[in-house]
This record gives structure tokens, sequence and C-alpha cells, in this order.
């Protein structure tokens, strides 16, 4: 009935009455001295009478005096009196009265007089009856640890009498009875969430996601009107990243390993029923990948990596990577190892990135050659190497990868390549890459025309790239158009094209563009003028750090005050 440890007399560094020294073990007559002075004597004196630790019981004495110190208002004795009271020990003793002795108790902190004053208001119980009140003093007990009204809380917290419905703390509390083995609290949250399927309890700001995500996840696979095995796998996914999260903090119970697994289990569980009603194309990938199909497995990779997908899941798309991989699939191995570079579906690991990244290279796979380039470029997995990493971008640059002639290009042209630096050369692997749709290639190849780097000078070539580039998005090589077209330089000059151009840059952030669009509004250039435009233009490019735009601001703010 007492708990040694109570929250009563941890929190408020007070000496049990019941179960620690100086009583423990003292001589009755010795005790007896002790009482006549010290209430937490006489307490633990009812205590030794009662359960004849000193001999005779004396349980009508013992059951007197804890009475007589409550009415002398020693909290601690009204604190037990409450618990003697609700085993049928007073009789004698009116609810009423029961309630105003505890009652101080309850205030005071006493978890077992607030469980007894909460239950009190509860039932009407010497007081009127009172929800709201009930949830509070129940809520107290709870909190300071009274494991006995856990579920007596859970079900305040579901009685709208008193108050608004509160299902998270009802999931959080029974939680802490289900963690020490109540089997009927667990009973409760499942109850709890299998009832509010349609999201009452306000999905992610649950208390217990995780429980609310796999009771969603059964309700997809055994409602007749909603089955989905697509949505219960994602329902049972969220369900496996919340226990992941309270494990690595540190909140999880001692059943967190088996919750793992059995959430894994029930979320591997819808893939095949997926796939019963999946298109047959899939139907067949899938049945392929089990059977040991690289070219499947791979394919079935792609699927789980593309988010558009029902079952799009890292974990699964890194898992049959890695089995098409390990049957020699090139094209697996690249994917592998880009996995295990940014940690997709698994923790990071450079070495083992550079290891999958380089067979594929060596297979002769030109993404795979880039990649490895990358690999040496960054040091990922392998010692910083900026000619191995040329090497390997001009092996992939050979077999038309566009993303690899640029960076041979940057390389020549930065000297880091195996001619040192070399413009020229730079703008040969530019044009490949220009010609196949890379726009930055074409945005560089434009400024080489436009100042003669490597090429022979043509202001009609430098507009025709950034033109090539523009058309595909890239904000700079607006920019750049623009000002071709308001100088005149490659092209007619043409005020309106330019604002046309610097207006796309400028929307884009590109500062210098906003610069020379207010000049346009300042000037009236292919616009109406508009001085207030201007200077809202500027604004935005000197905040963006381009210093044409701080002088020019400083000198209309000179101007226009």
């Amino acid at each position: 009935m007492f708990c040694s440890q109570c929250y009563y007399c941890s929190s408020r560094g007070r000496t049990c009455p019941f179960f620690h020294s100086p009583f423990d073990g003292m001589e009755k007559g010795k005790l007896r001295s002790a009482a006549r002075r010290d209430p937490a004597a006489a307490l633990y004196l009812a205590y030794a009478e009662f359960y004849g630790l000193h001999g005779k019981k004396d349980e009508k004495g013992a059951l007197s005096e804890v009475k007589k110190l409550a009415q002398k208002g020693y909290l601690p004795a009204a604190c037990f009196l409450a618990a003697f009271y609700e085993a049928g020990l007073f009789p004698s003793l009116s609810p009423r009265e029961v309630f105003a002795l505890s009652l101080p108790a309850a205030d005071d902190g006493c978890n077992r007089a607030e469980a007894y004053i909460g239950r009190a208001y509860r039932d009407g119980r010497g007081v009127a009856k009172n929800s709201k009140a009930a949830r509070e003093y129940l809520g107290n007990a709870a909190f300071h640890k009274c494991r006995e009204v856990y579920l007596e809380y859970a079900d305040a917290c579901c009685d709208a009498a008193g108050g608004t419905p509160d299902l998270k703390t009802a999931c959080e509390v029974l939680q802490w009875a289900a963690d020490e083995g109540d089997q009927d609290a667990a009973a409760r949250i499942v109850h709890l969430h299998r009832t509010d399927a349609e999201g009452c309890m306000g999905g992610a700001e649950s208390s217990l996601p995780e429980l609310r995500e796999r009771e969603l996840g059964d309700y997809c696979l055994s409602n007749p009107h909603h089955a989905s095995p697509a949505k219960a796998f994602s329902h049972y996914h969220a369900a496996l990243e919340e226990l992941k999260k309270r494990k690595a903090a540190g909140k999880a119970s001692v059943y967190i390993d088996r919750d793992l697994a059995l959430m894994q289990e029930k979320k591997e569980g819808c893939i095949p029923l997926f796939f019963e009603t999946a298109s047959a194309e899939q139907q067949t990938v899938y049945r392929a990948a089990l059977a040991g199909d690289v070219q499947a497995q791979f394919r079935l990779s792609c699927l789980y990596y593309d988010k558009s997908f029902p079952l799009y899941d890292a974990e699964n798309a890194f898992l049959w990577a890695k089995k098409s991989a390990e049957g020699g699939l090139a094209t697996a191995a690249l994917r592998l190892g880009y996995f295990y570079i940014v940690g997709h579906g698994t923790e990071k690991n450079l070495a083992a990135a550079y290891r999958w990244t380089r067979l594929a290279a060596e297979k002769g796979n030109a993404d795979g050659m880039f990649n490895l380039g990358w690999c040496y470029a960054e040091g990922f997995g392998i010692e910083k190497d900026l000619l191995s990493a040329y090497d390997w971008y001009l092996a992939a640059a050979e077999k038309g990868h566009s993303k690899a002639q640029y960076s041979v290009a940057l390389y020549d042209e930065g000297g880091h390549g195996r001619n040192g630096r070399d413009l020229a050369l730079a703008a040969v692997w530019l044009e490949k890459a220009a010609l196949q749709k890379h726009s930055l290639a074409a945005l560089r190849l434009g400024a080489y025309y436009s100042c003669g780097w490597g090429v022979k000078l043509s202001y009609e070539k430098g507009a025709a790239w950034y033109l090539a580039s523009a058309e595909q998005g890239e904000a700079l090589a607006m920019y750049d158009l623009g000002v071709c077209y308001y100088e005149g330089r490659g092209v007619k000059q043409d005020d309106k094209e330019a604002v046309r151009w610097l207006t796309r840059a400028a929307d884009l952030g590109i500062a210098a563009a906003q610069n020379n669009l207010a000049a346009c509004y300042y000037y009236g250039r292919g616009v109406e003028r508009d001085y207030d435009k201007a200077r809202e233009l500027l604004l935005f490019a000197a905040n963006g750090g381009n210093k044409k735009a701080q002088r020019n601001k400083k000198a209309c703010d000179e101007i226009f005050g």
C-alpha cells in the first residue's frame, strides 16, 4: 500500500515515516518517546502497531493515531489516511471528513492524496462531482508517478465532461503503464488508435505517432472499403522511422527491438500484396527480381527510388541495387556507389562508395567513370588526386558524357589537367557539352566567344550561346543576353529585348541584372521611366552585394533625397 520512494518524500527531501531511518529498527520504548515529540515518529509508531512490528498488532489504536495526526494537519498522515480509507479501514469516518482531511495533502503534492481527491471528484464522494477537477488531480498523481491511477487518468483525458478530450496525453500515460508491463494499457492504446483511424488524434502531433501509424497501417489492410497495401506500407514505414527516432533518443521501451522487427515484418508483408494488383510490367519485374535476374533487380531498385512509386523506400532501393551490383551489373554498382556517398537507404560509407564506383567505371560505364572522377576530385574513399580525377573525367567525356566534358573543360581552363592551362582545348570540350544541351557549358562558351578565350572573338557566337543557355533557364545567361541587347553586342540593339531578359534574370535574384534594369527604368530605355522602380531595384541589388548598385543607390539618394 505504501511507496518507499514516493514523489512526496523525494521531491521535498522529507524522511518517510514508514521506510526510512531514523525510525526503522528503533526500540519500541525509544520510538514511543520520540513519538511524543515528532509527528513523523508517531506516524511510524502507528504503522508499526498496525502491522505488529513490535509484537501484538493494534490496528484500532494505529488507525486512531493516524486520524489524530491528520486532524492536526500533519500532511503525511492525511496522505495515508486517504489510502487507509480507500482500503476500507476507516468505516467510522464520513467521505466528507476524509475529503477535507486529504485535500491539503493533495494540494501539497502527495500523490496518494491526489489520487484519492481525483477519485472523490470523479465519483462525487464527499464532494460534488467535478470532472474537470477529477482530471486535474488524477493527472497530478499520474505525473507524480502514482502508477495505480494511470488508467484512470487516461479515462479522464478521454472524457469530454472534463473538458476537451486529450487523447495525446491519454496515450502518453497509457504508454507509461504499457512500458511497465500492463497489458490492459497496451490494449487500450491499440483501441484508441484503431478508433481514430480517420485522424482525430492529430496525426504527427500524437505523443506516440509510431502506434498511430501502426494502427493506420493495420486499418489500411483490414478495412474492406479502404484496403490499400501501398498506404499500409507507407504507415508501417512511418512507424519504423518513429521507433528508430525513439531508440536513438534513448526514450525507447524495453520492447523497442521487438517492435522494430515487427514493424519491419509488417512493412515487408505489404510488398507482395501490392504487386498482386500492380501493373503487368511491375509484376514481371518483381517476380524476375525475386528469381535472381540482375536486370530486374536493378529495375526494382529504380522503382523504389522513384518518389512517385507507391512503395517508394530508400532502404529497399539500396538493398535491391546491392543485390544487382553483387550480381555483376555495372549500372547497379554505379547506383550503389552513389547511395553510399549520400547515405541513401544506408549509412554513408565512402570507402564502399569508391569500391563500387570503380567497379562500374572499370566495366566501361560512362556514368561510373564520371562518378569515379568525382570521387578522386573530392577525396571520397580515396586520397584526393586531381590528375586521376581528370583522367576519369576525360575517359567519360570521350564516351560522350556531357557533364564529364564540362568538367574536363574546367580542368583544362584552370590548369589542373594533363596539358596544363589550355583554353583552346577547354573551348572544344565546352562546345561538345553545349551541343548536348548542357546549359552551364553553353553559358561559359558564350563568355569564351565574347572575350576571345581560346577561340576567335565573335560577339555573334557569344550571344547565340548565351541565348541557348538562357532558354534552358540559366539566370546568368539571361543577364548576359540582356547586356548584349542593351549594348547591341552580337545582336541588333533592342532596349525592349534587353529589358525582357534583364527582368527575367533580376526576378531570379541576379544583382547585376537588377542594377542594369534599374538603369533602364532610370533613363526610360525599353520601358517607361520610373524613378521609384529604379530605386527599388537598386536597393535589391545593393543588398545583394552589387558594388555598382551600391554606388548608384547612393547617387540616387543624394539627388532625390
